[in-house]
């Protein structure tokens, strides 16, 4: 199964979302909201990619548009995100091996790359994802 196709102008974070952009994170490429997103060794925000052990450790969704240079804010928990997209009750979001940014529920899609998982879906197009626990399990791991 290929990626979610995400409706950028569809994703609206929950009021009780934790976005991070107080934090001037400079996207390091063009980002489009609905694009996971991870930090590069310079601190940039770039899109993260399972096949890529540099950009596989994502910190969040995207929140809004953005290209080089230009401030970007990003969702790391949201327990009712609106995504864009249609999700099944009960899928589990994975990291996209096949392009950066990209979000994938077909666990197969992932051969030969380390899953990463951070969501699930709830209903239609809501979702609940929590980049934050993700980097607690790494850091205890």
């Amino acid at each position: 199964m290929a990626d979610l196709s995400i409706t950028s102008a569809n994703v609206v974070p929950s009021d009780n979302a934790s976005i991070i952009s107080k934090k001037r994170v400079a996207a390091g490429v063009s980002i489009t909201a609905g694009d996971v997103v991870a930090l590069d060794t310079d601190g940039d925000l770039v899109l993260a990619d399972a096949s890529a052990e540099a950009t596989n450790t994502p910190v969040g969704i995207a929140a809004v548009a953005a290209e080089a240079g230009q401030p970007c804010a990003y969702i790391e928990k949201d327990s009712d995100l609106a995504l864009g997209a249609t999700v099944a009750n009960g899928a589990a979001l994975y990291l996209s091996g096949a392009a950066g940014g990209g979000i994938t529920i077909t666990l197969a899609d992932l051969s030969g790359h380390t899953p990463v998982s951070f969501g699930m879906g709830k209903a239609s197009n809501k979702v609940s994802v929590d980049f934050i626990a993700l980097h607690k399990s790494d850091a205890t791991a």
